[in-house]
């Protein structure tokens, strides 16, 4: 893939900038050590806090750049199902630990990576328990501030409504807030009841995040 080309010379971009002495060391010891600068790489992201940073839903980003789509391909995307999409160009990643069960209802999202354009966008998917449904509604409640409300996307939505809609939804699992999910059939249903169901969401925001530059 194109974005290989100078690959050495992007990463100690990154590295210099963030972390200039420890890149001298691989400065001096030039590709043999490619796999050791990212595996440093990796280490130093997996240990951020994302759960104290607060992302703005109306922040909107897509664009993504050379050293966030370096670090996407190589210490990422083998964790997603990759499906070329041939009529818009470009590449969908979906999460392989997600939940594809339709015995109940659930959302995952979607990584649609334009190559073309240098951009990156989020998609919400829902499973068949909410095919019927012209919109999708979420109930939030926090036991510890007695607050509660609601989060909706429309079936016809736009990108910056798709962006706000998940990061609401990331926020909220963030916070360890208890999410229901209207139905059709059944009403208010329990989305996510368990802690651990929420991970590939929540996994695939950060990677988001992390590739149009919103998480540092």
């Amino acid at each position: 893939w194109r974005c290989e080309v100078d690959w050495e010379y992007r990463s100690m971009y990154s590295l210099n900038k963030h972390f200039p002495y420890i890149s001298v060391y691989f400065q001096k010891n030039s590709m043999k050590n490619t796999l050791l600068l990212l595996a440093f790489l990796f280490i130093i992201s997996a240990c951020s806090n994302h759960k104290e940073q607060i992302i703005d839903k109306n922040d909107y980003k897509n664009s993504t750049a050379p050293n966030t789509l370096i670090f996407f391909r190589n210490m990422r995307q083998s964790y997603y199902d990759l499906e070329e999409h041939k009529p818009s160009k470009s590449e969908m990643f979906r999460i392989s630990e997600r939940d594809i069960s339709e015995e109940k209802p659930n959302l995952n999202v979607v990584i649609r990576h334009a190559p073309i354009q240098d951009k990156a966008f989020i998609m919400v998917e829902s499973n068949s328990k909410l095919a019927d449904l012209d919109m999708i509604v979420v109930f939030w409640s926090d036991s510890a501030s007695k607050s509660f409300g609601k989060y909706k996307l429309p079936k016809r939505a736009n990108a910056k409504k798709h962006f706000s809609f998940a990061t609401e939804l990331y926020q909220s699992i963030q916070s360890g807030q208890k999410l229901e999910i209207q139905t059709k059939e059944n009403g208010k249903q329990a989305l996510w009841s368990e802690p651990e169901a929420s991970e590939p969401f929540r996994k695939t925001m950060v990677d988001y995040y992390r590739l149009v530059n919103v998480i540092k």
